[in-house]
């Protein structure tokens, strides 16, 4: 019984840090998450549904021969899977405000600072706004 709950905890681990390991990679390369088909199961069978970068990605792992993340999707129950669109939605969000709480931190502990802003209109002509923060002679 210990062996089996020690291993359940370990897959439940590395279930848990791959799917942080995709949304840090397709977050770093600016991949969209999301498709035309998104929910539901992952079909590891089925690759050509337009299931998203991160269900797709998730999916290509497990047929790559990751043993672990393969009996994970087919065999968890379908609340604890983590797949839905509102995990990855707020998994990036906390990452954001991390990433902000981070930025704001090293500016109020910096000597000075400068805020460069610009903005320019997109083809749909809505304003966009690029803000850049520098510390010290640091680019944030």
């Amino acid at each position: 019984m210990i062996g089996k709950s020690t291993k359940e905890i370990y897959d439940n681990r590395y279930y848990i840090s791959t799917i942080s390991e995709t949304l840090e990679l397709l977050g770093r390369q600016g991949w969209a998450l999301r498709g035309s088909e998104d929910s539901g199961r992952i079909s590891i069978e089925n690759p050509d549904e337009n299931k998203g970068g991160f269900l797709a990605l998730l999916s290509y792992h497990a047929r790559g021969g990751d043993t672990i993340l393969e009996e994970y999707l087919k065999l968890a129950p379908g609340n604890p899977m983590y797949t839905s669109p509102s995990v990855p939605n707020e998994s990036l969000y906390l990452i954001g405000e991390d990433i902000q709480n981070n930025v704001l931190k090293r500016v109020c502990e910096a000597k000075w600072y400068a805020v460069l802003a610009d903005g320019t209109l997109d083809v749909a002509k809505i304003e966009q706004l690029s803000i850049c923060l520098t510390r010290e002679g640091t680019l944030m």
